[in-house]
């Protein structure tokens, strides 16, 4: 197959250092890291009300999810009716539009503080959506950039770049939460100089690095605007009679499922067993992105050109190897001894970063072989499936 016919059917031609597989990253990156410190900047946000200290953290991870629920069918459709590019370009353009009216509620903070934090868990749920209709086409475009061949280590690139993100864009949120204040009577400025600049900036980052990608074609012009119910249900039937692929799916859920039960219990771990403040704690999340980054590459190398399964039960295996390992250092910590704390703390580290190196194995070749597996035509389909799931 030429070039030409190869590029016609949507069949990725390009390498790990195409123009557009590099903006794709680079897009991402920033996405991913915006994503999180918004997150934790509203979440770190909410704790400091009295009233909803206990139920900031669960409201934050609700609002960012039922998007994905909602719109598991529009962002299928969207993926495979239009060009790919065109529909990452938009979400980018519109996380933009979302972090300038996050900020606006962020500034109703400084009037009434109650409705300033419930504006911006709306904007949280915005952010959701944005993620929710850009996750297909993202992933969708990996093999329509790159050569088959490739699909692995991209994805382990991808993988790399998507933890280093979000541990980054986590300690990040913590940061710039201790540096903003957004109570009443502060002066509203200066309490919005930190994360207004922060949040827009990133964005705007992102949304310059997809205007990089490539023009991909349109995988199927004909498909009609879906209804959500029958064409979600649709979806989830054309996953679920591929064996293999619904396999994958359900251990693509599994690892995202592990993802946020870490991210919460790193959090919670930090303050109330290590005795850590929110910036150190912060730190511990860079132990696991470490180890998710070093697996995810070496994944992508260790397949050899091709999708290899059978570094998912290896990676189960550190997985649990680790998460045992945090559990045997952290287990005899006495929180009102300061001595045990302090000793726990490297252990703990490095018991993240093997965590973190066994999920990098685990997650890069199922979400690879779901790409790689996955018909073009039917391919945002299936991977919109795959996040519902």
């Amino acid at each position: 197959m030429t070039a030409g016919q190869m590029e016609s059917s949507g069949q990725g031609t390009g390498g790990l250092r195409s123009r557009s597989f590099i903006a794709l990253l680079v897009t991402q990156g920033f996405g991913s890291l915006n994503d999180n410190v918004f997150r934790w900047f509203c979440v770190l946000q909410g704790m400091k009300v009295e009233s909803m200290k206990a139920s900031t953290m669960s409201l934050g991870l609700i609002c960012f999810t039922i998007p994905y629920l909602l719109l598991a069918s529009h962002s299928a459709y969207v993926a495979d009716r239009f060009s790919k590019r065109k529909t990452i370009v938009a979400c980018k353009i519109a996380e933009v539009i979302i972090m300038a009216l996050a900020v606006g509620a962020m500034a109703l903070g400084g009037v009434d503080e109650m409705l300033g934090i419930y504006l911006v868990f709306a904007a949280v749920f915005l952010m959701g959506a944005q993620s929710a209709m850009f996750g297909p086409a993202k992933f969708g475009s990996i093999p329509e950039i790159v050569r088959s061949e490739k699909i692995s280590e991209a994805n382990g690139l991808m993988q790399m770049v998507t933890t280093a993100a979000s541990a980054l864009g986590m300690f990040a949120g913590f940061v710039v939460s201790s540096m903003a204040n957004l109570s009443p009577g502060d002066p509203t400025m200066a309490g919005l100089m930190w994360p207004a600049g922060s949040l827009i900036s990133i964005a705007a980052l992102g949304m310059v690095a997809s205007l990089f990608i490539e023009p991909l074609t349109p995988a199927d012009t004909e498909l009609r605007p879906p209804n959500p119910l029958t064409e979600t249900v649709a979806n989830l039937r054309l996953l679920v009679e591929s064996r293999p692929l619904f396999r994958a799916a359900l251990g693509e859920a599994f690892f995202w499922f592990l993802a946020s039960l870490a991210t919460s219990a790193i959090t919670l771990m930090g303050a109330e067993v290590l005795g850590l403040d929110q910036i150190k704690t912060g730190l511990l999340a860079i132990a696991l992105v470490v180890g998710v980054g070093t697996g995810s590459v070496l994944a992508g190398m260790m397949s050899g050109g091709k999708v290899e399964l059978g570094l998912v039960p290896l990676g189960a295996s550190v997985v649990l190897l680790g998460a045992l390992s945090l559990y045997w250092v952290t287990g005899d910590v006495d929180p009102t001894n300061p001595a045990t704390q302090t000793a726990a703390v490297w252990p703990a580290a490095f018991s993240l970063s093997l965590l973190g190196l066994g999920a990098g194995f685990f997650i890069v070749p199922l979400v690879a072989f779901l790409q790689d597996r996955s018909e073009r035509k039917t391919r945002g389909r299936i991977l919109a499936a795959a996040n519902f799931i």
